[in-house]
């Protein structure tokens, strides 16, 4: 594998993936953290609802493979 075969530009490149991760989380948390201070009616309530949901579910799988990337 390439790991075995070059592990030292295979570290780099898992550190770059999990900055790039770090990134993202960042952003969905800044994103939710807008979300959050919409005043909306109660219709657009539910809407808004969806989206921090799907926020959290984006934001769950990146630590997931945040977890993954730091057992190699």
């Amino acid at each position: 594998s390439h790991l075995e075969q070059r592990p030292r530009e295979s570290l780099k490149e898992i550190e770059r993936y999990h900055s790039t991760i770090v990134g993202f989380s960042e952003d969905l948390l800044q994103d939710l953290m807008r979300l959050d201070e919409l005043e909306v009616d109660p219709q657009a309530r539910l809407e808004r609802k969806k989206q921090v949901v799907a926020i959290q579910t984006l934001m769950n799988d990146l630590d997931r493979v945040a977890l993954q990337l730091k057992s190699i």
